[in-house]
Parts: structure tokens; sequence; C-alpha cells
């Protein structure tokens, strides 16, 4: 058609509404082309969003119900009794093995050391001690290290319960 006439302004490349966005046109079409494609992507895309809410807030729903049946306040008076009972073992330990040692030591004074030359008892004797001491101090490094994490969670809980 020619230019001027009432047919060729309406098909001009004025800007045309095309869903809530002017867009450029030509002969009357929206240049953007496949924009209802974009919207269905938007909507399903919204649906896949709505979904992945809906299980993240199931998952939190199932976090929630498992720390209530946890029963913090509870197990926390629960801790903090064995913690103080771990503390009294720890200072009886201590002083278990500090008596054994004086022991060993008397006993090797007392009763080893006046017969070693008569019956051989001196290096037998050591071997004894040495092996006894051995278990001790392995039983020992047990119990400490056991310890060390009960009281380390411990301490995680308790600061994590100040926090709160």
């Amino acid at each position: 058609r020619r230019p001027g006439t009432a047919r060729s302004a309406a098909r001009s490349h004025a800007p045309v509404t095309c869903g809530s966005e002017l867009r450029p046109r030509r002969h009357g079409r929206c240049l953007a082309g496949g924009h209802r494609d974009r919207k269905m992507s938007l909507l399903e895309q919204a649906e896949q969003n709505t979904k992945a809410l809906e299980l993240a807030l199931h998952d939190a729903r199932t976090a929630a119900t498992a720390w209530e049946e946890l029963d913090l306040s509870s197990l926390r008076s629960t801790l903090d009794a064995q913690a103080e009972a771990l503390a009294e073992l720890i200072d009886e330990r201590l002083a278990a093995k500090k008596a054994l040692a004086a022991l060993a030591k008397g006993f090797k004074r007392d009763y080893v050391a006046p017969r070693a030359a008569e019956d051989d008892l001196g290096p037998r004797y050591d071997e004894l001690i040495k092996a006894f001491k051995a278990e001790v101090d392995a039983a020992t490094a047990r119990a400490k290290s056991s310890e060390a994490a009960f009281l380390s969670l411990y301490r995680l809980g308790r600061e994590g319960k100040r926090a709160a």
C-alpha cells in the first residue's frame, strides 16, 4: 500500500502491547515472536518453584518434628548429670593411677629387691610391671579419648543453649 493511507498507518512500526509489555511490531505482529511460549515456560517455572518450596516446607516440618521428639530439655539435664559424673570419675581415675604406681614401687622396694638376687625375680617383675603399665596406659588413653569427645560435644550443646 501507499504511504499516507489509513491502512499503512495501522501497520506502522509503532509499539504494540503484548501481554503486559510494549514490544516493537512490524506488519501488525510482535517482533518478539515466541512471547506466549515464554509465558508458558514462566508458568511452568513457577509451578516447579512451588513444588520445590512445598518439598522444602515438608522437610522443615519433618526436621521440626524430629527435634520435638528429641526432647532436648530432658536430654540436657541427662547430659549435665553425666558431665558431672564424668568429672568425678576423671579425678578418681587419676588418683587411682597414682596410688597404683606408688603401690608397685613399694612392692618392688619391699619384696622384690631383697629377693631379686636369690630367686631371679627382678627381671620377671620388671617385665610384669611394664606389661601392666602398658595396659593401664592404653586404657587411660582410651578413657581420655572418649572423655574428650563427650566433653567437646557437651560444650557445643551448652554454648548452643546460651546462644539460643
